[in-house]
């Protein structure tokens, strides 16, 4: 916590722990370093982030508008709204779309959070 405080992020003791606690559990798998929290999960904390450009530049640059458009629809039609859903309706679209997960996922990580690292999309 006093490292969200020293950044910005929350104000000292006035925040949801509990969500703090959810968040880092997100995080979590893919966290060498308790430190390195504080730089990727910027965007739940900021309004205004700032896009990677290499990430932007490299995930960006081809419109893949009409596959999160597609992506969106099989999101909307989700019962129970879970990880284990998530990922299998995004695998049952590439599938479909006959792609390989990576041309969507790794563009799908830079519009979430802007940078194409951490933490998994779904």
């Amino acid at each position: 916590m006093p490292l969200l405080v020293e950044k910005g992020y929350i104000a000292e003791k006035c925040f949801d722990q509990k969500y703090i606690l959810e968040l880092i559990k997100l995080f979590q798998p893919r966290l060498p370093h308790l430190n390195d929290f504080i730089d990727w999960a910027d965007f739940f904390f900021i309004e205004e982030i700032k896009i990677d450009p290499v990430a932007q530049e490299k995930f960006l640059s081809k419109d893949l508008s009409k596959e999160f458009k597609l992506f969106v629809t099989e999101l909307e039609g989700l019962s129970d709204f879970s990880v284990e859903n998530i990922e299998k309706s995004f695998r049952d679209l590439v599938g479909k779309l006959n792609i390989e997960a990576k041309v969507l996922i790794h563009p799908l990580r830079v519009a979430l959070n802007r940078k194409n690292y951490r933490p998994g999309p779904f």
